[in-house]
């Protein structure tokens, strides 16, 4: 389109003819001025369209987020009026959504005017939430009183492990900018229920619909307040793994009209008073439940097998719970987990006869994802899982650490009933 010929040779030129004008390896390619006189462009791009043609990849750009930087910083140049928007350059940079494009796209920004910011603002509109994540600088400029000027195009920010307290959230609440937030993440910080009164109250996060708050202290106060609070009425995944909560504790969060999706309790202390709460709560939405490590034993599992507040569920992790072949069997009877595709067993002292009693379900019938790790089922157990109806529409299997030995290896590789599977896992089997 530079020149309307080809780089080597003419249009009609035989293979052998276009080889051998290639340039030596090592040596750039030809610009468009070489090509053809009345077409040389500017010295910047020439050399850009010559190291795209270079013989050798090493001397080419790395990728086509470099192009666009180039391009970007060649445009600068070319065209120094900050009234050019050129939203050919803005296409290229925002076509593909990853965490490189955006990086290259804030570059690009950083200089431009506010119409060139609404454009890509406008270009972003179908990008995942989780890819625009405000840059850390950012966060420092915009809590030092500086607002970051690309800060609104932002709908993400990542504060994971970086030390905070509850100071520096009642701080962050009160920032106007965190209204184009959509997705914050918090976890592993010093937080205390002071850090989710804060952001409960803030009237700048009503837009928020996913709050990471995993391996903080927020506790029984600090989930009562996210639980009731009128402005965060569009969370559709709260992440609370290790954050001291009790099974007591539930009770305010299953009477609140949150329209969760997604929910995290992992690891925190909810024992069959948990569980019971589980089973009276307000959860028709959800489809994701992470419950590992959290004690419920063979009763608080029979409470959760039985009650239909969980019959929307996709995703269910139950691992390293004390289920015991009790628990298996609650499971296997219950017919609220039809529409079950992932769950995990893993660490619950099955045993052979666990496995065989939840294997007995005829309820399972869109499972897709089983993890049945270190259950100590043996060779017979995996036997079982072998010639089992539940293990028909199995995508993914793993069996870890079940000492299954060779035997069972053998009637798994060899199971009409597993042919569908993309992914199996035998580590620490002997």
């Amino acid at each position: 389109t530079l020149t309307g010929r080809p780089p080597y040779g003419e249009f009609g030129d035989s293979l052998e003819e276009i080889i051998s004008r290639f340039r030596p390896r090592g040596e750039p390619g030809p610009s468009p001025g070489e090509v053809d006189s009345d077409s040389a462009t500017h010295p910047l791009l020439d050399g850009l369209i010559s190291r795209l043609l270079a013989t050798d990849p090493v001397d080419r750009p790395d990728s086509a987020t470099e192009v666009c930087e180039e391009l970007a910083r060649i445009e600068q140049v070319l065209i120094p009026s900050p009234s050019s928007t050129r939203p050919a350059l803005l296409d290229a940079l925002c076509a593909q959504p990853s965490e490189n494009s955006w990086a290259a796209l804030c570059r690009f920004l950083t200089n431009q005017n506010p119409e060139t910011k609404e454009l890509a603002e406008e270009r972003l509109s179908s990008w995942p939430t989780e890819l625009r994540c405000a840059v850390i600088g950012w966060w420092e400029s915009t809590r030092r009183g500086e607002l970051h000027p690309l800060w609104g195009i932002a709908r993400s920010l990542k504060l994971s492990g970086r030390g905070l307290q509850d100071g520096d959230i009642e701080k962050l609440s009160q920032i106007s900018a965190m209204a184009s937030i959509r997705r914050l993440d918090l976890s592993e910080n010093e937080l205390g229920p002071a850090s989710a009164e804060a952001l409960a109250n803030s009237p700048f996060l009503s837009s928020l619909e996913h709050l990471e708050l995993r391996n903080n202290h927020i506790g029984e106060t600090g989930l009562k307040a996210i639980a009731e609070s009128p402005k965060l009425r569009r969370l559709k995944f709260l992440g609370l793994s290790r954050n001291r909560i009790g099974g007591p504790s539930l009770e305010a969060l299953m009477r609140s009209e949150l329209p969760l999706r997604s929910l995290d309790l992992a690891e925190n202390d909810l024992r069959i008073e948990g569980a019971e709460a589980l089973t009276q709560g307000n959860l028709r939405h959800l489809n994701s439940l992470n419950l590992r490590g959290n004690l419920f034993g063979p009763d608080g599992t029979a409470l959760l097998a039985v009650s239909t507040q969980l019959i929307t569920l996709r995703d269910l992790d139950l691992s390293r719970n004390a289920l015991g072949p009790s628990g298996a069997a609650a499971l296997a009877v219950s017919r609220n987990l039809a529409r079950l595709q992932h769950l995990n067993l893993a660490q619950n002292n099955l045993g052979r006869q666990g496995l065989q009693l939840f294997l007995s379900s005829p309820g399972l019938d869109s499972l897709e994802s089983f993890d049945a790790s270190s259950n100590t089922f043996g060779p017979n157990g995996a036997m079982a899982l072998a010639s089992s109806l539940v293990a028909r529409r199995l995508r993914k299997l793993a069996i870890s650490d079940n000492g299954i030995e060779d035997a069972g290896l053998a009637a798994l590789l060899g199971a009409p009933q597993l042919t569908g599977l993309s992914c199996l896992r035998v580590a620490q089997n002997k």
